[in-house]
């Protein structure tokens, strides 16, 4: 299960461009987020010479005028991450995954009755808007937008892009993106002035009826430990933890 969510990841938050290496997954996306930019180990290795495989990686990533990055998943020895940390490499941005079980049949009938009022809009593909709005809520450098743009358009897989409003005035926003009858929750954000007023929650509760009504049984989400709030939103929501990962990157001293 934790193997086949990592494959879903990889593939709604697509990179520009991957190289398989000995079962590790290679990303580069013009450096826009480390999700994409960064090594993720994903099947067991077949060389048994682990330094010589991480400097066949950090050439690679140098080549393209990258900080090499690795994702440290649960699916890969604790050898590798031994080895990155005794070649300088921190541990960062612990990130744990998320999932809840979407078969409750009465979850629509319960949401929309009971908390659901504001208006929302539903794209089924990217939108030079909605990324505009995102980047404005998020204080995502201008600079990336076009990196994202391709990035999210090239997806063949069925995608939803949820902005919620206050008003006339969008509130909060995020994506949707279906596979295999699992829903990925990427990017919830709220503008800065309107937080806490429940945006977030209502905007979750609407990708789920959605993902729903698309057949679909299970979500999951991604959220940084150290995010209280968020956390805790998520815990009100019924999701729960099934496994943590981590990323190490090359100290700057």
């Amino acid at each position: 299960m934790k193997e086949w969510i990592e494959e879903m990841n990889l593939n709604a938050w697509p990179a520009l461009q991957t190289v398989l290496y000995d079962g590790w997954v290679l990303r580069f996306a013009e450096g826009y987020s480390k999700r994409s930019n960064s090594v993720t180990p994903l099947y067991p290795s077949r060389m048994e010479d682990i330094a010589a495989k991480i400097d066949e990686c950090e050439s690679m990533y140098q080549r393209n005028n990258l900080p090499p990055v690795f994702k440290i998943t649960p699916f890969e020895t604790s050898e590798l991450d031994m080895a990155l940390h005794e070649r300088g490499y921190q541990s960062v941005d612990i990130t744990l995954v998320l999932t809840r079980d979407l078969t409750e049949n009465t979850i629509r009938d319960r949401w929309l009755g009971e908390t659901l009022r504001k208006h929302v809009t539903i794209e089924s593909r990217v939108s030079h808007s909605w990324l505009q709005q995102l980047c404005q809520f998020n204080s995502l450098k201008q600079e990336y937008m076009d990196t994202a743009y391709r990035m999210l358009t090239a997806s063949p897989l069925q995608q939803g892009f949820f902005t919620l409003y206050d008003g006339e005035e969008p509130a909060a926003c995020g994506f949707c993106v279906l596979q295999a009858g699992h829903a990925g929750i990427y990017d919830i954000v709220t503008d800065p002035r309107r937080r806490r007023r429940g945006y977030a929650e209502e905007l979750i509760q609407r990708m789920l009826i959605w993902a729903q009504s698309n057949g679909v049984s299970h979500a999951y989400l991604l959220v940084v430990e150290d995010n209280l709030a968020a956390r805790k939103l998520y815990e009100k929501l019924n999701f729960s933890e099934l496994y943590k990962y981590w990323y190490r990157v090359k100290s700057s001293n």
